[in-house]
Parts: structure tokens; C-alpha cells; sequence
């Protein structure tokens, strides 16, 4: 496992946890870990949050006073229709947008928080592939992801070219003509030249990382180039827990994906381990960039 070195800038007077799914692989780490985290530790339903949660200047949760200052929030809300646009009614989304706005705005308050609402999904997140392939190498001017093109952006592509629905950062798609025939909808669809290589995962919290299934014929410079490509997004990215797939062949890895949900690391040894440590040193050190 990779650890920066800690800063003990913040230390909040208490962990607030709002969950969706108790089985959440973060979720889980922290209920049953709760006593090695090193801050008392206070979990919160999503119905719980809507229907109990008080809130204003302080939040009151089960009698008790939060002060958002003093707090670090661990935001595992669910993804909802997890990222897919779905068949909401104008009024219906319009709706949604308004409570996520809010939600937003209130966990933007706390001293740390873990991420923030987003327009794709209430846990946070970087949206379609398309908007990771665009966007994160802006973050990250050395980041390789795929050759790729979409309706919006059409490119010439020449390789192996997949499509493949780009709200689901963890297909791969199929080969452009299977795809074709199978019917994906042009509005979704994202075509893309196949990287050579395998999908190498790397679970992160913060500045704390591992490699859940790194192959054995990984060597140090590509091992470097994708640590320093998740530091990077760490250094700049309000969303502190993730999991990106990258490919990785003969050359400089490629990224395929990052996804606020550890499907691959999640179910590791190694994840509970990774989710306390990382959260104790990105609270102190994230948290303290943000002045009380």
C-alpha cells in the first residue's frame, strides 16, 4: 500500500457518515471499523437524512449538534440511476437537480468532505467515459486515456474500434460492428480505438492507494506513471475516494475509468485497511487546506 507521509492540520470533533447501500464497500469499512478510525464515528441513512436531519447552521442529528466546521462528512449517498440519464419527466429532474443543489451546498460547508453532489450523480462523481476522456486530462495534462469519438466530437479512428454505451465506465463495449447490430443508441454511444494490455485497477483514498490486481509483468515506470496520475487528480479533485482501470500493455498506461464505487478493490483484503488509513490522513491534511 502506498501512504503519504500524514499532517495533522485538522482533527474534526466527529465523522459524520450518510450511506445509501449498507453494504457499500466504504460503508462497510467504517461501521465495522469504527473504533480504529481515530474520531467518533456517526452514520446516517439516506431516509434517515430526509426525514430526521435537521439542518440549518449546524446540523441536529439524534439530539446531537454537528458543527460543519468541526465535522469531516463521508458522503457514500447512492448513485442513484447510477449515472444514466433514465426516463425522469423534465419536472422530475428539474426537481432532483434542485435537492442535489442543495445537498451540495450544505455538505460544501463541513470542513472535509469526501465529494460533493454533482449533476450525474448525488455521491459525486466525473460523469460519462466520454466526459472523463475529455475533462481529466485537463486535470492531468499527462494522462493518456483512449482515441475516441463520440456524435458531439467526431474523430477518425483507425485500430481496433469498440462502441460502447458511455454511462457505464466498467464495459468495455464490443467490437463497433457487433455493437452496431446490438443496437446502441447514437445518443449514448462513444467509440474508441482498444488499447493494448489488460485493465489494471488502483483503489484510492486521497494520497492512499494499491494496486488490488497488479499483473507481473507491471514494471516500476508504469507503476509510477499511474500512481502519479492519481496523486495528481488528488492534488486538485474534491472527490477522494475512487477506483480507476487503466490499461496497461508494453507502453505508458491508459486510463479507462474512474468510479467513486470500488467494484473490483472493494471486495480485496486489503480495501477496509486502505478506506481507514487513507480517510485519516486525508482528513487531517485535505480538511486543513480549508481554513475554520
Amino acid at each position: 500500500m502506498i501512504v503519504p507521509r500524514p499532517s495533522a492540520d485538522f482533527e474534526p470533533d466527529v465523522v459524520l457518515l450518510l450511506y445509501g447501500d449498507p453494504n457499500d464497500a466504504v460503508t462497510r469499512a467504517l461501521v465495522s471499523g469504527r473504533s480504529q478510525l481515530g474520531w467518533p464515528l456517526v452514520a446516517v441513512s439516506t431516509q434517515q437524512l430526509i426525514d430526521v436531519i435537521e439542518v440549518g447552521d449546524a446540523w441536529t442529528v439524534a439530539g446531537r449538534r454537528i458543527e460543519p466546521q468541526r465535522t469531516a462528512v463521508i458522503n457514500r449517498l447512492p448513485l442513484g440511476d447510477r449515472l444514466e440519464p433514465g426516463d425522469a419527466t423534465a419536472a422530475g429532474t428539474m426537481a432532483r437537480q434542485a435537492l442535489w443543489s442543495r445537498l451540495r451546498e450544505e455538505l460544501g460547508r463541513f470542513r472535509y468532505s469526501s465529494s460533493l453532489p454533482t449533476a450525474t450523480s448525488i455521491m459525486g462523481c466525473y460523469g460519462s467515459l466520454l466526459d472523463q476522456w475529455e475533462d481529466l486530462p485537463r486535470l492531468v495534462p499527462q494522462l493518456r486515456v483512449p482515441e475516441h469519438s463520440a456524435p458531439s466530437l467526431p474523430r477518425a479512428l483507425h485500430g481496433t474500434v469498440f462502441a460502447v454505451n458511455r454511462w457505464t465506465p466498467y464495459s468495455l463495449g464490443k467490437p463497433l460492428d457487433e455493437a452496431l447490430a446490438a443496437g446502441l443508441p447514437a445518443a449514448a454511444r462513444l467509440d474508441y480505438v482498444l488499447p493494448e494490455g489488460s485493465l489494471v485497477h488502483l483503489a484510492q483514498v486521497g494520497d492512499t492507494m494499491f494496486f488490488p490486481n497488479p499483473p507481473p509483468t507491471m514494471t516500476p515506470s508504469q507503476q509510477q506513471a499511474m500512481v502519479g496520475a492519481a496523486r495528481a487528480l488528488a492534488a486538485v479533485s474534491p472527490i477522494r475516494i475512487l477506483e480507476h482501470a487503466f490499461f496497461l500493455g508494453q507502453g505508458a498506461p491508459i486510463l479507462y475509468s474512474s468510479f467513486p464505487v470500488p467494484v473490483l478493490s472493494g471486495g480485496h483484503a486489503l480495501y477496509p485497511e486502505l478506506v481507514m488509513q487513507g480517510l485519516r490522513n486525508d482528513i487531517k491534511k485535505w480538511g486543513g487546506r480549508r481554513s475554520a
